[in-house]
């Protein structure tokens, strides 16, 4: 009699399953994971073992985000976001004014992060390109409701991108990309 034991990988929702003996699930656990982690999918994948018992079960969340904007895979040379989802932005923020960058390393951001964010973490991002203006930042994007969506008020307050905002987005890191703004 032939047992099948299956690996299923979702990196979607930034999960797996191992089914099988203990054995085999411990075996295979620790390599699943680094190689998860150390991978960057654009598609899901499954992987399959045959000629095992499919006793046992886990499952496990990868620290691959379930929020990823697999999209972001086309802009590495722009953006990066690291392990603990910070952001980085690689490239010069092009834009005249302090307003018009701030907008746009927000655009970047929250397209990188595929989720609300608290709008404070954009502050250190802004400073870095110098372009960070303490007195018109909340304003900057009042002003903006096309683009952004803003909730609260004092220190905590939220931005998200809504879907016109998604496609600037999307439309600045295409210039960024072919222009080659360094």
């Amino acid at each position: 009699m032939e047992v099948k034991t299956e690996i299923c990988v979702n990196l979607t929702e930034g999960s797996f399953k191992i089914e099988g003996s203990e054995k085999f699930v411990l075996e295979q656990l620790s390599t699943l994971k680094e190689y998860i982690a150390d991978t960057r999918f654009t598609e899901p994948c499954q992987l399959r073992s045959d000629n095992l018992i499919t006793t046992d079960s886990i499952c496990e969340t990868s620290n691959v985000s379930p929020t990823f904007n697999q999209e972001l895979l086309k802009y590495t040379s722009i953006v990066h976001v690291d392990d603990d989802g910070e952001v980085s932005i690689l490239q010069k923020i092009p834009g005249k004014s302090k307003s018009e960058r701030m907008k746009r390393i927000a655009l970047i951001v929250l397209f990188a992060k595929n989720e609300k964010i608290i709008a404070k973490t954009l502050i250190p991002i802004c400073e870095k390109h110098s372009c960070y203006d303490g007195g018109n930042f909340s304003t900057a994007f009042s002003n903006d409701i096309t683009n952004f969506i803003k909730k609260g008020k004092g220190k905590m307050w939220t931005l998200e991108l809504t879907m016109p905002g998604r496609e600037s987005a999307v439309a600045l890191l295409d210039e960024m990309v072919n222009s080659n703004v360094k």
